[in-house]
């Protein structure tokens, strides 16, 4: 199991309020609840994260509007915060990141940051200093740090002190000069770079959200390698054309979707006039099919497996309402195709789906809910307390009964 955020706190964004949450994430989560309830919001919140690692406030001006649009609208809030405690990929070490910002003269300004890297440590063990591969605080409120300013600094308005490797060094002070930009950007270590570099890798290849069918249907220029499926899905035949090349369409992709579509015999690329178009062949059918004569459900359908099956996979993904245009007979596959992929990485789900949580256990799926001041709080099902259910119903019988939660009433 795949577990990049082991724990995310939000507050004062979109429609978490100022209580905001603190929830631990697994390697599948699957988000229920009426809509409006904060499923997309909690994605949001994920991809604001993400923005730390390249422009941070150009990147919330350019995709939102700015922060003014982000901001939970409730009384004099001036500033929003996330928090993570995430988990270095094969290696474990501990990442604890955590940001405020808010508005200043019209523009995003980051307010605090706190930026620690830990070894891997046994729970048996005390952790201590030299765990520390490095902690930098902006502006400082850690007692360890100030005590280190303010007895070893000849000028502490110059420099702030920070920890590399265990021991305690410092940094020019003018390194925050920019205020727009976050510490992550500043390389002084080579695992800051390196999660950076994975944050980075999940905001550019991480978030779907519900694909528009013209973009499916649409050919690609040739010629044009594609490590990547875009976030609308455009170049979906130039992007199949790479899998082809590492067999995951016949390995993976095309015995996923002959499980529902058994007439379907191959799935492969081919070049006309320039452009590359995606192609289908059928059991008594001497000719392929282009592109834009394939059923938008089945190029749905390949679009979410090329994700699912991808062979390096970032360490989150993070797809909204998958469902959206299939057959209810694809569900168990695209179920299957889901819990497959959440071996290999972090998964974030958002569904409206009964159909599809039939298929999942009750430890992956989060609800999603109002609370009393209208702030979306979140939780994940317990097993043990759906016992007595489980034995008449199925999960997605007991959500359209209102027994789960995610529902309007």
């Amino acid at each position: 199991m795949s577990i990049f955020i082991e724990r995310i706190k939000i507050k004062n964004l979109l429609s978490f309020d100022e209580e905001g949450i603190d929830f631990e994430l697994k390697p599948l989560n699957v988000l229920i609840g009426a809509n409006a309830s904060g499923k997309s919001n909690f994605v949001a919140a994920l991809r604001v994260l993400t923005f730390a690692s390249s422009e941070f406030g150009r990147s919330i001006q350019d995709e939102f509007g700015g922060l003014n649009e982000l901001l939970w609208r409730g009384k004099d809030t001036t500033k929003a915060s996330i928090s993570t405690t995430m988990l270095v990929p094969d290696t474990g070490e501990e990442v604890l990141f955590v940001i405020d910002f808010g508005i200043d003269k019209n523009w995003t300004r980051i307010l605090y940051e706190l930026f620690s890297i830990r070894k891997k440590v046994l729970k048996s063990k005390n952790k201590n200093l030299k765990d520390v591969i490095l902690l930098i605080e902006f502006p400082i409120e850690s007692d360890l740090l100030k005590i280190f300013a303010n007895s070893r600094f000849d000028n502490p308005k110059n420099e702030i002190p920070i920890i590399i490797d265990g021991a305690m060094s410092r940094l020019p002070i003018n390194v925050f000069a920019d205020r727009s930009q976050s510490i992550m950007q500043t390389p002084m270590h080579p695992f800051a770079l390196r999660i950076r570099d994975l944050i980075y890798e999940v905001k550019v290849k991480s978030f779907y959200p519900v694909f528009g069918p013209l973009f499916l249907q649409t050919p690609n220029e040739a010629g044009v390698k594609q490590d990547k499926l875009t976030r609308e899905g455009s170049n979906l035949a130039s992007y199949l054309a790479v899998l082809n090349e590492k067999m995951i369409v016949d390995n993976y992709i095309l015995s996923r979707v002959s499980e529902v579509y058994p007439n379907v015999i191959g799935i492969g690329t081919t070049v006309k006039g320039g452009r590359v178009y995606v192609t289908l062949k059928e059991k008594g059918n001497r000719q392929v099919i282009l592109q834009p004569r394939i059923s938008d459900g089945i190029l749905r359908l390949i679009a979410i497996l090329s994700i699912l099956y991808q062979d390096n996979p970032p360490p989150l993904l993070c797809l909204e309402e998958p469902e959206n245009g299939l057959h209810p007979e694809v569900i168990p596959v695209l179920a299957k195709a889901i819990k497959e992929a959440s071996e290999r990485t972090q998964l974030i789900i958002t569904t409206h789906s009964a159909e599809l949580l039939s298929y999942l256990d009750p430890e992956d799926i989060v609800t999603c809910e109002r609370g009393e001041s209208g702030g979306t709080k979140l939780e994940r099902l317990e097993r043990k307390r759906l016992k007595h259910w489980l034995k008449d119903y199925s999960l997605g019988d007991l959500w359209l009964k209102g027994v789960l939660g995610g529902t309007r009433y």
